[in-house]
């Protein structure tokens, strides 16, 4: 049952986060995809509050293959020409 916890605990802390500092970033004008990678990166590897096991690696895969695709829907073509 720890292992669930542990589990739960990585996934909140990290969409919690993301959530906050996403929220906070749009408030000043930056993109919120911006604050939730920042997030993930405070989380992480700096504060070490979440060590992925192999679960998490698949989770946060799947996370990064969604968030790309989200970023590439809010590209501006036109603006890119």
């Amino acid at each position: 049952m720890l292992m669930i916890e542990s589990i739960l605990f990585s996934m909140g802390m990290l969409l919690l986060g993301a959530k906050i500092l996403g929220h906070l970033c749009q408030m000043k004008g930056i993109p919120s995809l911006t604050g939730e990678i920042i997030a993930g990166i405070i989380i992480g590897p700096i504060l070490g509050l979440v060590v992925p096991g192999n679960f998490l690696f698949g989770f946060i895969t799947f996370g990064l293959a969604v968030l790309l695709f989200i970023a590439g829907t809010e590209v501006h073509y036109e603006d890119i020409k």
